[in-house]
């Protein structure tokens, strides 16, 4: 295969074509292994299995530890503990509460003045499949 650097339109088109007809066999695909893997996870909770190995392939599943995540409960926190985890840079905003807030009609001053601190950052442009 040639570099997109080489391509002609009617080239890229081609492999645009290509792409976009394998991604929705690729979807359809996710889909049904993520549907697959739903029915695996319940037939091993609802067994009290932690593994399931096809005896001719090897193959198998096995239940994954859950997930777990750590908060912090920085509302009891006392204020100086947040300013020197503030100081340290170790304090982040939770974007999604913080827009949704806004967007519910939280419209402080000190909210709209925490808006200026924003980082967006720069990210890669994602291809998607369209159909004309």
């Amino acid at each position: 295969m040639s570099t997109p650097e080489t391509w002609t339109r009617a080239e890229a088109e081609s492999w645009a074509a290509v792409y976009a007809s394998a991604h929705g066999g690729v979807l359809e695909d996710v889909k049904r292994d993520e549907a697959l893997r739903e029915q695996l996870r319940r037939w091993l909770e609802l067994n009290d299995e932690e593994r399931l190995v096809d005896g001719e392939t090897g193959l198998g599943v096995e239940l994954a530890p859950p997930a777990t995540q750590t908060t912090w409960d920085t509302r009891g926190m006392p204020d100086d503990v947040v300013l020197s985890l503030k100081a340290r840079g170790l304090l982040s905003v939770n974007t999604a509460a913080f827009d949704a807030l806004r967007k519910s009609g939280g419209d402080g001053a000190d909210l709209l003045d925490a808006e200026r601190y924003r980082i967006r950052g720069e990210r890669a442009r994602a291809v998607k499949v369209v159909a004309e």
